[in-house]
């Protein structure tokens, strides 16, 4: 029996409009960071003793559905994926775009917010060392600070930099994921992206 896996038409169609905008190269270099930052998720998984649950693939990622875990399991787990990312630099000398793709998707992915890795990592770290008061407070200011961050970000390399609208639209599609909810971490729940 294999892995349940889900993908969506519309996600489809997202996915091939990028293909066809951007360098095979590239294209390549990205899924081959990804599905490798996916890979050290679902061995972190298996190494701890956890089974794989499901799969799903869309326009904001891959989201693997782990067995239930003790929450010590899932911030190992969860922070599998960024390393992996991450440590694909080591190969830049031989595959730069890759390492490139690894870089950005592991920074990325460390961002506090929800749906992300950092989102789920603050969130079962706080979650752990705080009451449960206290720990939404801080996963809350995380998540606005690096968003209000960034948006900033956005209006500087607009603004005072003359990179056109790209930094502030990127500013605003980071806003609205930090406006998107929580990252909840549960006992029994994994859900890595």
């Amino acid at each position: 029996m294999g892995l349940p896996a889900e993908i969506s038409g519309p996600d489809c169609l997202l996915l091939a409009l990028v293909c066809l905008a951007l360098p095979w190269q590239w294209v390549l270099a990205a899924a081959g960071a990804a599905v490798f930052h996916e890979l050290c998720h679902v061995l972190a998984v298996l190494a701890l003793g956890g089974s794989l649950r499901g799969l799903r693939i869309g326009a904001k990622g891959a989201v693997l559905r782990a067995s239930a875990m003790e929450p010590w399991q899932i911030l190992v787990s969860t922070l599998a994926g960024p390393l992996g990312s991450l440590s694909l630099v080591w190969l830049a000398g031989r595959l730069p775009r890759l390492a490139f793709c690894g870089l950005a998707q592991g920074l990325y992915n460390l961002l506090p917010l929800p749906g992300l890795d950092g989102g789920r990592l603050l969130s079962c770290g706080a979650h752990l060392l705080l009451s449960p008061s206290w720990a939404e407070r801080v996963c809350a200011w995380a998540r606005w600070g690096t968003a209000l961050g960034l948006l900033g970000l956005g209006l500087w390399g607009t603004f005072c930099l003359g990179l056109g609208l790209s930094p502030l639209v990127l500013g605003f599609a980071v806003l609205i994921r930090a406006l998107s909810g929580k990252t909840p971490c549960k006992e029994g729940k994994l859900a890595v992206q």
